[in-house]
């Protein structure tokens, strides 16, 4: 599928698996949001996509061919701003949530899945990235220049007061 440029794209995902059942609603959800939705079906294809789009949020199934979620996480620790991982299961119980979120994966999600769940799910996993430490934004920078100014001044004025 190609991304969805009607609106200004504040979220950018890759979905990662079959979601036979599931990926019309999941389309449906991304267009109407105006986000912007990949999707790949193997391992290849996904980390294509990683390496050329700025993709902030995955969302996989448990059991992939030839992949599994605890692999999709470990490919996304290892790059410079990994997007979160959302795993997703239509046998999602208490130890898939334990060991999912034990190990680094940001939320799971039950299949079949519920509009207001995927929306608040990939909402919140968006948000955190964009807090992540390493993901400056502009006003971030802004802040730190004149902090670093603040500071240097502060500095300066106390060598002058100490040199008195």
């Amino acid at each position: 599928m190609t991304p969805n440029h009607h609106h200004e794209v504040s979220v950018s995902a890759l979905l990662v698996g079959a979601f036979e059942r599931d990926r019309q609603l999941i389309q449906e959800i991304f267009r109407k949001t105006g986000w912007c939705l990949y999707e790949a079906h193997d391992r290849h294809r996904a980390l294509n996509f990683l390496d050329r789009y700025p993709i902030q949020v995955v969302i996989a199934e448990t059991d992939l061919d030839g992949w599994s979620w605890k692999k999709v996480l470990l490919d996304l620790q290892n790059r410079e701003q990994p997007p979160q991982l959302i795993v997703t299961s239509r046998h999602a119980d208490d130890r898939l949530w334990a060991e999912a979120l034990n190990m680094g994966a940001f939320d799971v999600l039950a299949q079949p899945f519920e509009r207001k769940e995927v929306e608040r799910a990939v909402e919140s996993a968006h948000r955190h990235v964009l807090v992540q430490p390493g993901r400056a934004t502009h006003a971030d920078t802004t802040l730190k220049r004149q902090t670093q100014k603040d500071e240097l001044g502060l500095l300066q004025a106390s060598r002058q007061v100490s040199a008195a």
